[in-house]
């Protein structure tokens, strides 16, 4: 018998619960519950990648990595010889912010280098330049 989580007391065979995982998977779910109707707990992937297949473990992953990227806002670091992309997958109000790659600080409102007390200002002159430049076309 095969334990899924650690948030629940129901086991599975190897044979069924590696089944249902590539059901979900290919029903593109990403979040895999536990087959009880009952239960809410979702499958922790690290105690099942030893019993489905490579694929489907790479599949699932790939499938997680998705619903993280695509349920977060993503922000890119402004300088130009960096472009570092970051996830902010809280969910808050993210103003400051220090690039991981170029260790640099930038303001993730407006997406410019850091600046104290300036975003509405900074804000509306990138708004005076989008429009400038769409009335050039």
């Amino acid at each position: 018998m095969f334990k899924t989580t650690t948030k629940c007391t129901h086991s599975y065979c190897n044979a069924c619960i590696a089944s249902y995982i590539a059901s979900k998977i290919q029903d593109s779910v990403s979040k895999i519950k536990c087959p009880d109707m009952n239960c809410e707990a979702v499958l922790e992937p690290h105690l099942c990648h030893e019993i489905i297949p490579k694929q489907v473990f790479a599949r699932w992953k790939n499938a997680l990595s998705k619903a993280l990227i695509f349920g977060s806002k993503i922000f890119y670091c402004p300088y130009k010889d960096c472009a570092a992309v970051m996830v902010d997958d809280n969910g808050e109000i993210v103003k400051e912010s220090e690039c991981p790659n170029c260790h640099r600080l930038f303001c993730c409102q407006c997406n410019v280098s850091w600046h104290v007390g300036l975003g509405w200002i900074v804000r509306s002159f990138r708004d005076l330049v989008v429009v400038r430049d769409r009335e050039k076309i």
